[in-house]
Order: C-alpha cells, then structure tokens, then sequence
C-alpha cells in the first residue's frame, strides 16, 4: 500500500495512460465508518489490528495492477485502471461485505463497515485532480446516507 504521495505519483502516470488510449479507469475513497470509536472505546492498539484486516482484504480483493494507497486520516484510496462502473462496484461490494464479517473479540461487539465514493472515467476527460475531487463527493455521500454503502459518481 502506497503513501498519499506514492499513491500519486503512481496513478497520475496511470490516469495520463488511460487517458491517451481512452480506456476506462475507476477511482474509489474509502472509510472505515465510525473509527474514531474504536480507537477511543477499545484502544489504538485495536484500531491498528483493524486497520491491518481491513488493509488485508482490500489486497485480497483488488488486482495486482490496481494501486491502493492512503488517503488521509482512517480514508483510503484505490485506482482501477481499465475497470468499468459496474465491474468496481462488484469488487468493492465484496470488500465491503467481508469487512462487515470481521469478528474480532477485541472490538467488544462493534461491528465494522466501510463507506465507499466511486466515480468511473471512460474517455479519459477531466483531470486526475477532478477525479479525485468526485470520488471523495461520493464518499461524503455515502457517509451522510447512512454509512456502510457505494455511492457513485
């Protein structure tokens, strides 16, 4: 998993190349929702071993040329380059259900979840910058419709 600015540099190159062959490519933020409980209410050291399942499945459930990173604080973000709408939203509907499987004793009967924003380029318009700035439009949305869901853009 990359740094903020690892994960930048890596998908700017990623974003010009889908542009130039006008392939699709899918930008998805994520949010472990409700995290800041889980650190205060069962400790950090829980909230370290949550993260790290939670970073697990996503590197279980992404391609090897996908690029996952960290966005910032408890937010994530993973580039899918020639990856359609409907073909993410299968990828992070599985993340998101094995996520909410988690049984961990240590979180004292908190269940986890992930809220996603998903925006999906096929001509390769825009800037990598919008892109992003569309994503983490959709996360706030999801987060604000309840949590634990996919909203796209």
């Amino acid at each position: 998993m990359y740094n903020r600015r690892g994960f930048f540099d890596k998908t700017k190159v990623e974003f010009l190349k889908a542009s130039r062959e006008s392939k699709s490519l899918s930008l998805a933020i994520y949010d472990l929702d409700n995290f800041k409980a889980i650190n205060d209410f069962c400790g950090h050291e829980v909230g370290d071993l949550v993260l790290k399942e939670v970073t697990k499945i996503v590197k279980d459930n992404i391609r090897e040329s996908d690029v996952f990173g960290r966005f910032g604080g408890d937010e994530f973000i993973i580039l899918f380059p020639g990856c359609d709408l409907k073909s993410t939203l299968r990828v992070l509907d599985r993340i998101r259900v094995a996520v909410g499987k988690i049984e961990e004793p240590s979180l004292k009967g908190r269940e986890l979840s992930l809220s996603f924003g998903l925006t999906t380029t096929r001509d390769g318009t825009g800037s990598f910058e919008e892109l992003v700035a569309l994503a983490d439009s959709a996360l706030y949305e999801a987060k604000n419709s309840g949590r634990n869901t996919i909203k796209s853009i």
